[in-house]
């Protein structure tokens, strides 16, 4: 379930690690492996929206790519996804469910949750415990 992620226009990525590694955040996969990038191997410097293209040609890549196979990846993975409309949110929740409803559980309406008795702030819409 978690390559077919991979096929969604709003999946940006998989941060997770393997075994006994640091976080990766994983951009691409096959049927053997997932590709990443390390942030620890080069940390680049604040940008301007202006520096953007001659950034991408010198820090955001990687002199090869990095490697970690499917059987290798830690358990515990966060997708991160980018929504830019309801529209667009309300297929990611359909796409997801497609690919397993046991797996992606989509609530129709928030949960109210509580933080070991301290208040719970959702003025913003975002619940923050």
């Amino acid at each position: 379930a978690i390559q077919k992620l991979f096929a969604l226009p709003q999946f940006q990525g998989l941060a997770s690690g393997g075994p006994t590694t640091a976080a990766y955040f994983f951009v691409a996969c096959n049927d053997a492996e997932l590709f990443y990038l390390d942030p620890h191997v080069h940390t680049q410097p604040a940008l301007k929206s202006t520096e953007i293209e001659e950034v991408k040609q010198s820090y955001l890549h990687t002199p090869r790519p990095l490697r970690l196979q499917w059987n290798s990846l830690n358990a515990s993975v966060c997708g991160a996804f980018l929504v830019r409309s309801v529209a667009d949110f309300e297929k990611l929740c359909e796409d997801l469910t497609a690919i397993d409803d046991t797996l992606f559980e989509i609530l129709d309406r928030p949960l109210e949750l509580q933080a070991l008795g301290e208040a719970v702030d959702t003025d913003d819409g975002f619940t923050m415990l």
